[in-house]
């Protein structure tokens, strides 16, 4: 029996080995209501996710999500939580109804239950506490017909916390089972629990691509067999990342560098933690290396940018963070930034760096003339991004950019600067003569007075093609709270008919006002809006129906937003948004022509206020609905489902075309739609079965 072919492994998964998909994307199965909503097989819904115990609400019927599962041929990616146990029938009964999915690419499996101990530090011995410490090992036991019999399942992720080794050695049995994994993730909590069996199973597989290890522990053994597996002619793991990982001692960590180094197809590669990159900045001093791509590591010493590219030749992202954390803050470079050649050590670089982006190592002046001289060097540079670092201490502003010729800047972010009039200044001196800037991002800055936001308010004017800003919790002060944008900026934005995305606050009704005339306007090309509302008090019930209006008339008349984003102060009330207006919005069920005519083009609704993170399911399947790229097809899901088409006198000459229409569904809801229609008005089908046989 041949084995499907499944879809290309590009095609679904990252860099990294992470399954593609936007949170957003994912819908949570917490009751039985939810399941039966879904059970139509709407095409829009590919990633859900389930609960057991918690606070976040879990489904009470597994036995029907696993059925749901059985049937399902659109969910890709699945998410299984659990903060609790389940009794053993509804997980037999859950894990037989997936055991036969085929379409399942991508699974997480999250579990956090800890056993009981006593004053003693015993474990405590009772019937509930032997079913939580035996649940980890059933659980991996009833999935393992699922990891046989899925082709398409190329990437896993377990997330284990405080668990016995045998749940370690029970998950090398899954890991074994499967045939099409691409890429594995580890975190498991609990340094004591060894995982050398798993990383033994895990690099027997040559066919893996991507490892991430984000928390655990590593001894001589596991070290050792890493080092076999990348220093295999074999291997073609792409992406290698561990970070938080406890080790024996040093020693074992040599044996990874070794593998490293001795590797040929790794192009991305995570370090964990400062001193064990101390060990390989020493061995990369002396060797190349000439796959790596994309490197993450925290130095305790930063070394030179130029040094560090010399001996990555093909490097295309280079991320040297201050913390573990920083994540978001690297810097980043292009794939052909030094060139196809790596120029001798007394030669001066010829590389083409693209993309650029430092935090808070320009502390020291010597760092600011690496970077002016850098920038001279490098007239392709796209990219440029300066977080939590720029200085008026330094008395140099942005003015060192002035002479610097950058004729391809693209994008532009200084996250979490304190600016200060002076610096703001070259700032936008500088920014204005950059025609081709499509990007500006000053999110968090801090300081900036009223005649900096003028300056910026110029600023946006002068950019003749700026498509994305983000302004969003920029203060007046140092450690102050988000301020609204003033007047001219808002304006400003608003104006801008070339803008696509845009972020920023505001703290009164009439900039709410002049954010819902923008949208009705022709000419507005916003995909993307994310609002923070700020007013300092709670809002009367009046004030409150009104926001909920003006934003629901406004995307009426839009036919462009995609993403819209608001966040708001209100602390007390659960009921800020009235939700039966943005059901309407998106599915006006009064009439067929109605339900026609709504917004088929809004995909995410992330409203969020300190208690409302969460929206109504029908408002969250018709967001998912709208993610269809056919409108027709979006327009026709949404009619088949609110209304009954049985009553729609039709005309026997248009049932033809009727039956057709209903029938090119997606979904069960076609079929059952032309069922009720042929039942309910038997005489058309006779009477058209008649004409055609006199025809004829």
């Amino acid at each position: 029996m041949n084995k499907p072919v499944p879809s290309s492994e590009d095609s679904r998964l990252d860099e990294w080995g992470k399954y593609i998909k936007k949170s957003e994307d994912v819908i949570r199965i917490d009751d039985d209501g939810v399941l039966e909503a879904i059970r139509n097989n709407n095409p829009a819904i590919t990633a859900v996710e389930v609960h057991a115990g918690g606070d976040d609400g879990e489904i009470s019927n597994w036995g029907a999500v696993g059925r749901y599962l059985r049937q399902s041929k659109h969910v890709k990616h699945l998410a299984m939580n659990f903060f609790g146990i389940i009794d053993s029938l509804d997980l037999q009964s859950f894990c037989d109804g997936l055991a036969v999915n085929k379409s399942v690419e991508s699974l997480e499996i999250y579990l956090d239950i800890e056993s009981d101990f006593d004053d003693d530090g015993n474990e405590v011995d009772n019937e509930q506490e032997r079913l939580i410490r035996s649940f980890p090992s059933e659980l991996i036991r009833n999935l393992l017909p699922f990891f046989k019999n899925n082709y398409n399942l190329v990437a896993v992720d377990f997330s284990f916390f405080y668990q016995q080794d045998l749940a370690v050695n029970s998950i090398s049995d899954l890991v074994s089972a499967s045939s099409s994994l691409k890429s594995v993730k580890i975190k498991w909590r609990g340094h004591e629990h060894n995982l050398e069996h798993l990383i033994m199973v895990i690099c027997k597989r040559v066919e893996v691509r991507h490892i991430t290890i984000d928390e655990g522990f590593l001894n001589k053994g596991a070290c050792l067999e890493i080092e076999k597996f990348l220093s295999g002619e074999h291997c073609q793991l792409k992406s290698f990342s561990f970070s938080d990982v406890e080790l024996t001692d040093n020693a074992c960590f040599d044996n990874i560098i070794n593998g490293i180094f001795n590797n040929k197809s790794l192009e991305c590669l995570q370090m964990p933690s400062r001193e064990h990159t101390r060990s390989f900045l020493k061995l990369l001093r002396h060797t190349k290396l000439s796959s790596i791509r994309k490197l993450i590591f925290t130095p305790t010493k930063l070394p030179t940018i130029t040094s560090l590219c010399h001996q990555l030749p093909n490097v295309s992202s280079l991320s040297i963070l201050t913390t573990q954390d920083d994540l978001y803050t690297k810097y980043k470079f292009s794939k052909s930034m030094w060139g196809k050649s790596c120029p001798e050590q007394d030669q001066a670089s010829s590389s083409t760096l693209q993309e650029l982006l430092i935090d808070g190592f320009v502390a020291r002046e010597s760092h600011i003339e690496e970077l002016n001289s850098c920038l001279s060097n490098h007239s392709m540079l796209k990219s440029l991004g300066l977080y939590r670092s720029w200085r008026d201490d330094f008395g140099m502003g942005f003015d060192i950019f002035q002479s610097i010729p950058i004729p391809q800047l693209d994008s532009i972010s200084t996250l979490g600067l304190i600016i200060s009039d002076s610096v703001m200044t070259s700032f936008c001196n500088w920014v204005s003569r950059i025609p081709t800037l499509r990007v500006l991002d000053i999110s968090s800055c801090r300081n900036v007075s009223l005649e900096g936001w003028q300056l910026l308010s110029t600023l946006l004017v002068s950019l003749p093609i700026i498509k994305e800003v983000d302004f969003a919790s920029i203060t007046t002060d140092v450690n102050g709270v988000p301020d609204g944008v003033p007047d001219t900026i808002l304006h400003a934005l608003l104006a801008k008919s070339t803008l696509k995305k845009a972020s920023f606050n505001i703290s009164r009704i009439n900039q709410l006002w002049a954010v819902a005339n923008a949208l009705q306007n022709p000419e507005c090309s916003l995909t993307e809006l994310k609002i923070g509302y700020s007013t300092g008090r709670n809002l009367t019930e009046r004030e409150r129906e009104q926001f909920s209006q003006l934003v629901v008339s406004a995307l009426q008349r839009n036919a462009t937003l995609k993403i819209l984003e608001f966040e708001t102060d209100q602390y007390e009330d659960d009921d800020f948004y009235n939700w039966a207006l943005f059901c309407d919005l998106l599915c006006n069920k009064s009439s067929i022509d109605a339900t026609y005519l709504s917004n088929h083009t809004l995909q995410s609704l992330p409203i969020n206020s300190h208690y409302v993170n969460t929206l109504p399911f029908e408002i969250y399947s018709m967001l998912h609905l709208n993610k269809l790229k056919n409108k027709h097809t979006v327009a026709r899901e949404k009619i088949l489902q609110h209304h009954k088409l049985e009553d729609v006198n039709f005309v026997p000459s248009s049932l033809p075309v009727a039956m057709s229409w209903i029938g090119k569904s997606n979904s069960n809801l076609g079929l059952s739609q032309q069922y009720r229609l042929i039942r309910s008005a038997p005489h058309l089908i006779q009477n058209d079965h008649k004409k055609r046989k006199r025809d004829g």
